[in-house]
């Protein structure tokens, strides 16, 4: 029976996650890394974050005169409507972008700059929200 019960979870977590889309929630902010995809319930809205484009943020421990931006490309899709490619800002308009029937918001991104280093593009996550217009 534990064996049942395991096998059971494996392949439920297996198929929310597979081909790095997960399912997130309507009205409630979550996490996507690059290259990845959520499918948001209700409606069947796809939100893929493709790449981060720009990020002139100011890094950690630096004292700036702006924050700077960081901005990022999301390609948004769903039942009945073409897809449409989108970007998104940290810092400046459009930090919130109209698609069909939603509206979706880049709250953040991490991590955050430090002077010095450079990010590695694949370990960019950003935090996105999906509402209803």
């Amino acid at each position: 029976m534990r064996y049942v019960m395991l096998s059971l979870l494996l392949l439920f977590t297996t198929a929310t996650q597979t081909g790095g889309r997960r399912g997130v929630v309507l009205n409630r902010k979550f996490t996507l890394k690059v290259g990845h995809e959520a499918l948001v319930r209700p409606g069947g809205l796809k939100v893929r974050f493709g790449a981060v484009l720009e990020d002139s943020r100011c890094p950690e421990g630096v004292d700036c005169i702006w924050s700077g931006n960081a901005r990022i490309a999301a390609e948004l899709s769903g039942a009945g409507g073409k897809p449409a490619s989108v970007e998104l800002n940290s810092d400046v308009e459009p930090r919130r972008q109209s698609y069909m029937q939603y509206e979706v918001s880049l709250l953040g991104l991490a991590p955050r700059p430090r002077e010095g280093e450079k990010i590695d593009p694949k370990s960019y996550v950003a935090t996105l929200l999906v509402k209803k217009k």
